[in-house]
């Protein structure tokens, strides 16, 4: 529960206030101050509701003159269907999905590894600029393959690769199509009127 106790200025320590139990705000302890999540400036100091302007600023950072950039590694968890994502910072901007280092994780946390040799590692395979954070930084797309360098069970991109390699004098296209719908924090599908109609 919020505390709706009005907080005045801190009690400074003197001689003649000298413990630090006279840090207080007014009659409300620095404990219980932290343990009420107050709200200050428009944020939510604990809630699940953040302020987008706080992202927005840090999103804005003009980091064009660096010579880093953060690498958001995206794959196909074990459902087959959901993605996953890590992301490091490296040193240089690569152009290429050869200039990015092979990455690994726990494959027994996503459902692509049995809890020994847990170990699937990331190898990417494109890469494309970040519209989302900007600048410098890059999204990459990888394929997943296990301990034993063998693809996992969700990584059909090898499968596919497999099959183009073969019937390349032939020059085969093929063409996808994937929907989705962006939804905002109270879940309701972003830009979408709250009360129009018909709903989504």
């Amino acid at each position: 529960k919020q505390s709706t106790q009005e907080i005045s200025p801190m009690v400074p320590l003197t001689a003649s206030n000298p413990t630090p139990v006279s840090l207080i705000y007014g009659t409300t302890t620095l404990k219980k101050v932290f343990n009420s999540r107050p709200t200050r400036m428009g944020i939510n100091l604990g809630g699940s509701l953040t302020n987008k302007t706080v992202l927005d600023r840090y999103m804005k950072l003009d980091l064009t003159d660096q010579q880093k950039c953060q690498a958001m590694y995206v794959w196909v968890d074990g459902t087959g269907e959901n993605l996953r994502s890590k992301t490091r910072t490296l040193n240089v901007v690569p152009n290429t999905p050869k200039e990015l280092p092979i990455w690994n994780f726990d494959g027994s946390s996503t459902g692509q590894a049995e809890g020994s040799n847990s170990d699937v590692y990331l190898y990417p395979v494109a890469i494309y600029r970040d519209p989302f954070r900007l600048g410098n930084n890059k999204l990459v797309l990888c394929e997943t393959y296990k301990y034993n360098k063998k693809p996992t069970d969700t990584n059909q991109r090898w499968k596919c690769l497999e099959v183009m390699k073969k019937a390349a004098d032939q020059h085969p296209w093929f063409g996808m199509e994937q929907e989705y719908t962006l939804l905002d924090t109270d879940k309701h599908p972003l830009g979408w009127p709250k009360n129009g109609y018909p709903g989504p």
